[in-house]
Protein backbone atom coordinates (compact mmCIF):
# COMPACT_ATOMS: atom_id res chain seq x y z
CA UNK A 1 0.00 0.00 0.00
CA UNK A 2 2.48 2.50 1.16
CA UNK A 3 4.33 1.46 -2.36
CA UNK A 4 1.29 2.35 -4.36
CA UNK A 5 1.14 5.85 -2.39
CA UNK A 6 4.81 6.55 -3.27
CA UNK A 7 4.34 5.39 -7.01
CA UNK A 8 1.34 7.79 -7.09
CA UNK A 9 2.74 10.58 -5.33
CA UNK A 10 6.20 10.70 -7.71
CA UNK A 11 4.06 10.67 -10.91
CA UNK A 12 2.34 13.48 -9.66
CA UNK A 13 5.36 14.97 -9.23
CA UNK A 14 7.13 14.03 -12.11
CA UNK A 15 4.01 15.10 -14.08
CA UNK A 16 3.68 18.54 -12.89
CA UNK A 17 7.14 19.04 -13.70
CA UNK A 18 6.62 18.51 -17.28
CA UNK A 19 2.92 19.70 -17.39
CA UNK A 20 0.87 16.47 -18.00
CA UNK A 21 -1.96 15.04 -16.46
CA UNK A 22 -0.47 11.78 -14.59
CA UNK A 23 -2.16 8.68 -15.83
CA UNK A 24 -0.98 7.49 -12.09
CA UNK A 25 -1.79 3.84 -12.73
CA UNK A 26 1.86 2.23 -13.76
CA UNK A 27 5.39 3.51 -15.20
CA UNK A 28 4.05 2.54 -18.61
CA UNK A 29 1.32 4.64 -18.95
CA UNK A 30 3.36 7.45 -17.41
CA UNK A 31 5.83 7.24 -19.91
CA UNK A 32 3.43 7.35 -22.79
CA UNK A 33 2.14 10.71 -21.72
CA UNK A 34 5.66 11.87 -21.77
CA UNK A 35 6.02 10.67 -25.74
CA UNK A 36 8.36 7.39 -24.58
CA UNK A 37 5.76 4.76 -25.80
CA UNK A 38 6.38 2.00 -27.70
CA UNK A 39 3.92 1.13 -30.56
CA UNK A 40 2.52 -1.95 -30.41
CA UNK A 41 5.05 -3.90 -32.74
CA UNK A 42 7.55 -2.81 -30.47
CA UNK A 43 9.00 0.65 -32.64
CA UNK A 44 9.29 3.81 -30.26
CA UNK A 45 6.52 6.03 -31.37
CA UNK A 46 7.77 9.19 -32.76
CA UNK A 47 4.53 11.47 -32.73
CA UNK A 48 4.51 13.00 -29.38
CA UNK A 49 7.99 15.05 -30.29
CA UNK A 50 6.40 15.50 -33.88
CA UNK A 51 3.43 17.15 -32.06
CA UNK A 52 5.44 18.94 -29.69
CA UNK A 53 8.02 20.18 -32.95
CA UNK A 54 4.63 21.36 -34.38
CA UNK A 55 3.72 23.04 -31.75
CA UNK A 56 6.44 24.76 -31.19
CA UNK A 57 6.62 25.94 -35.07
CA UNK A 58 2.84 27.33 -34.44
CA UNK A 59 3.94 29.15 -31.78
CA UNK A 60 7.51 30.73 -33.76
CA UNK A 61 5.50 32.14 -36.67
CA UNK A 62 3.72 34.44 -34.29
CA UNK A 63 4.79 37.96 -35.58
CA UNK A 64 5.90 40.09 -32.98
CA UNK A 65 4.59 38.37 -29.93
CA UNK A 66 3.13 39.23 -26.76
CA UNK A 67 5.57 38.46 -23.55
CA UNK A 68 2.82 35.83 -22.60
CA UNK A 69 3.48 34.42 -26.25
CA UNK A 70 7.14 34.34 -25.71
CA UNK A 71 6.66 32.61 -22.54
CA UNK A 72 4.82 30.08 -24.13
CA UNK A 73 6.75 29.50 -26.72
CA UNK A 74 9.53 29.05 -24.46
CA UNK A 75 7.78 26.41 -22.35
CA UNK A 76 6.98 24.86 -25.82
CA UNK A 77 10.89 24.77 -26.44
CA UNK A 78 11.37 23.58 -23.07
CA UNK A 79 9.11 20.05 -23.58
CA UNK A 80 9.65 19.83 -26.97
CA UNK A 81 13.91 19.90 -25.53
CA UNK A 82 12.63 17.09 -23.14
CA UNK A 83 11.22 14.99 -25.42
CA UNK A 84 13.91 15.34 -27.97
CA UNK A 85 17.01 14.26 -25.69
CA UNK A 86 15.04 11.20 -24.10
CA UNK A 87 13.69 9.99 -27.74
CA UNK A 88 17.38 10.08 -28.82
CA UNK A 89 18.70 8.31 -25.39
CA UNK A 90 16.16 5.18 -25.83
CA UNK A 91 17.27 5.17 -29.94
CA UNK A 92 20.87 5.24 -28.51
CA UNK A 93 19.85 2.74 -26.60
CA UNK A 94 18.87 -0.11 -29.44
CA UNK A 95 21.67 0.85 -30.28
CA UNK A 96 23.68 -0.63 -28.05
CA UNK A 97 25.06 2.61 -26.77
CA UNK A 98 24.76 3.74 -23.16
CA UNK A 99 23.67 7.43 -22.39
CA UNK A 100 21.15 8.72 -19.81
CA UNK A 101 21.90 12.61 -19.34
CA UNK A 102 21.46 15.25 -21.55
CA UNK A 103 25.15 15.91 -22.19
CA UNK A 104 25.98 12.31 -22.45
CA UNK A 105 23.32 12.16 -24.61
CA UNK A 106 24.66 14.89 -27.14
CA UNK A 107 28.17 14.04 -26.63
CA UNK A 108 27.19 10.27 -27.96
CA UNK A 109 25.18 12.07 -30.78
CA UNK A 110 28.06 13.66 -32.53
CA UNK A 111 30.43 10.72 -31.51
CA UNK A 112 28.60 8.89 -33.86
CA UNK A 113 27.83 11.92 -35.83
CA UNK A 114 24.59 11.96 -35.72
CA UNK A 115 24.64 15.63 -35.02
CA UNK A 116 26.98 18.24 -35.95
CA UNK A 117 27.43 20.37 -33.42
CA UNK A 118 27.37 18.82 -29.19
CA UNK A 119 27.94 22.19 -27.70
CA UNK A 120 24.72 23.77 -29.72
CA UNK A 121 22.77 20.98 -27.89
CA UNK A 122 24.20 21.73 -24.56
CA UNK A 123 23.68 25.29 -24.91
CA UNK A 124 19.75 24.14 -25.53
CA UNK A 125 20.11 22.33 -22.28
CA UNK A 126 21.77 25.55 -19.94
CA UNK A 127 18.93 27.58 -21.57
CA UNK A 128 16.14 24.54 -20.73
CA UNK A 129 17.51 24.60 -17.23
CA UNK A 130 18.43 28.18 -16.91
CA UNK A 131 14.39 28.92 -17.83
CA UNK A 132 13.46 26.39 -14.90
CA UNK A 133 15.31 27.55 -12.17
CA UNK A 134 14.69 31.33 -12.51
CA UNK A 135 13.28 33.80 -15.44
CA UNK A 136 13.67 37.35 -16.41
CA UNK A 137 13.48 39.54 -19.54
CA UNK A 138 16.90 38.78 -20.50
CA UNK A 139 16.83 34.95 -20.08
CA UNK A 140 13.08 35.10 -21.33
CA UNK A 141 14.95 36.23 -24.94
CA UNK A 142 17.60 34.40 -25.07
CA UNK A 143 15.58 31.47 -24.74
CA UNK A 144 13.20 32.16 -27.16
CA UNK A 145 15.89 33.22 -29.63
CA UNK A 146 17.24 29.98 -29.08
CA UNK A 147 14.21 28.34 -29.47
CA UNK A 148 13.99 29.78 -32.56
CA UNK A 149 17.47 27.97 -33.32
CA UNK A 150 16.52 24.76 -31.85
CA UNK A 151 13.66 24.00 -34.01
CA UNK A 152 15.35 23.01 -37.34
CA UNK A 153 18.01 21.17 -35.82
CA UNK A 154 15.77 19.34 -33.76
CA UNK A 155 13.56 18.27 -37.19
CA UNK A 156 16.87 17.52 -38.52
CA UNK A 157 18.14 15.24 -35.43
CA UNK A 158 14.23 13.14 -35.33
CA UNK A 159 14.96 12.16 -38.91
CA UNK A 160 18.23 11.38 -38.15
CA UNK A 161 16.59 8.88 -35.34
CA UNK A 162 13.83 7.95 -37.55
CA UNK A 163 16.69 6.28 -39.85
CA UNK A 164 18.11 4.95 -36.76
CA UNK A 165 15.51 3.26 -34.95
CA UNK A 166 14.89 -0.54 -35.32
Amino acid sequence: MLLSATFELIISVIAGTYGVAAPATNFSDFFSCLGMQMSETGAINFKPVEDALKNLREALQIKNPSKLERDGTVQRFEYSYELVWKLASRILKENEVNAEVPKSVFRELGRLAWIDNVETWIDFQKSRNETSHEYGETLAQKSYQLADKFLPIAEKLIVILRQKSS
